[in-house]
């Protein structure tokens, strides 16, 4: 009788049980349909559009290519993907949903299955002894827990720790004295490898020049025009003249082709003077420490191999000869092409102007190679008078008050540079500030 009331109050209680997962997990199905985003459209439907304006198509082009492209059936296609994936994850919720159920069907049947067993038979839960359980309760207590320490200790201990207690201490102190041995090939190691890094850094900055390079054949033409007509006088009459693509474009290459000969040639000098300074210096290869440079305020030169510049005068000497007769290949099409273009235009003109307007756009690419040239020839200078008063050998307190000099002059010359920059910048603030002024001035006086 208490049997079967147990099993009526087990299945009410999974009756009651049943529908509040339900409704649970019904919410958190609402839930995550309530937070998805708003539809904006057809995204690449718009992106498409967007494209081919910019292109320069007019609105009629563009709605026959997009409805080329996004054909009805094409879309119905992907609606009907959607569709179907949409009826798999509502497949999956369900499918999840009744898992979910049964899960906790059988935990309860299990719970109170286990409730009655204990009721009835208290042995049932109890479990067999094995024959570990009953080796370790025949122990005695002390053994227990001298075993017990006995398995910490052998955690901690490792199969290279008994390998050195097992040795005796002589073949210790020879195995310590190998490792102290080994050490200094790592640090060898290691510093070629920093040199290999501080070699590959040094060609990144040689490489930076580029970024001060004109483009001309990525500005548009508006500024290119700019660009020509302020280059020579009365540029504006030439710029005028080219009204069509073709000339535009004519004009573009020959400006990028002197362009690129101009900074073969800037690259070319660099070279020459690294060239210049290795043949001079006999310790030119052997560099010096950062930690040597820093405690002597001195700035560490990128030495490359002797060998190495002699392949990059080599190279650019190739690469220039390559671009001059590319050039000479121009300037004779267009030469050709001038004697047909209407209106007429002076040749020999334009060609002065492009190389007016090279000549401008590389004169902040002129400066900075320039300032490489100089900085160079200092710092080797600086690197001669230093190696000169180390081979005197003066003692450290000698050496301490001189690297203490240097450390004071170079922070006076930073300061001296800061504030020279400084200036500047306050010039040509005021500059502008002062032609904003008459501007306004000369406005209110009308």
């Amino acid at each position: 009788m208490t049997h079967k009331n147990v099993q009526d109050t087990d299945e009410n209680h999974l009756v009651s049980f049943i529908p509040t997962i339900v409704t649970h997990k019904q919410q958190q199905v609402q839930q995550n349909q309530m937070k998805k985003k708003k539809c904006r459209g057809n995204r690449k439907r718009q992106r498409y559009r967007r494209q081919l304006y910019n292109q320069g198509f007019d609105s009629d082009t563009v709605a026959k290519l997009v409805e080329e492209k996004f054909h009805p059936q094409v879309q119905q296609q992907n609606d009907k993907e959607v569709m179907e994936e949409y009826d798999l994850k509502n497949i999956e919720v369900s499918m999840s949903l009744n898992q979910v159920i049964k899960s906790q069907i059988n935990n309860v049947n299990n719970n109170a299955g286990m409730e009655m067993g204990t009721k009835r038979k208290r042995i049932l839960l109890t479990p067999t002894p094995t024959s570990e359980t009953i080796s370790i309760l025949d122990k005695p207590i002390s053994q227990l827990s001298i075993s017990q320490a006995g398995a910490k200790k052998t955690k901690t201990t490792t199969a290279e720790a008994t390998s050195i207690l097992d040795k005796s201490f002589s073949q210790l102190s020879i195995s310590q004295e190998n490792a102290k041995k080994t050490k200094p090939t790592t640090t060898t190691a290691t510093a070629f490898v920093n040199d290999e890094i501080s070699s590959g850094n040094n060609e990144s900055k040689m490489n930076y020049l580029e970024n001060f390079k004109p483009r001309y054949l990525k500005v548009s033409d508006r500024i290119f025009k700019r660009m020509l007509a302020e280059s020579i006088e009365n540029g504006s009459k030439l710029v005028q003249c080219l009204n069509t693509p073709e000339k535009l474009y004519a004009a573009r290459e020959i400006t990028e082709i002197t362009n690129n000969l101009y900074h073969k040639d800037f690259q070319e000098r660099l070279w020459q003077e690294y060239y210049n300074i290795s043949s001079q210096d006999i310790h030119w290869e052997s560099k010096i420490t950062k930690q040597f440079a820093r405690q002597n305020s001195l700035h560490q030169i990128y030495r490359p191999k002797k060998s190495y510049i002699q392949q990059r005068l080599a190279t650019i000497a190739k690469q220039k000869e390559r671009i001059g007769k590319e050039l000479q290949e121009h300037l004779a099409k267009l030469s050709n092409f001038v004697q047909h273009w209407q209106p007429p235009i002076d040749g020999y003109l334009l060609t002065n102007a492009i190389n007016e307007c090279v000549i401008h756009g590389q004169k902040r690419l002129k400066e900075e190679f320039q300032y490489k040239k100089e900085m160079l020839k200092l710092d080797w200078n600086d690197h001669q008078l230093l190696r000169k008063f180390y081979e005197l050998k003066p003692n450290e307190e000698l050496v301490q008050l001189a690297q203490h000099l240097w450390e004071i002059t170079a922070d006076e010359q930073k300061t001296k540079e800061q504030q020279q920059n400084l200036l500047q910048q306050m010039l040509k603030i005021f500059i502008r500030w002062y032609q904003e002024k008459v501007v306004l001035m000369h406005y209110y006086d009308f």
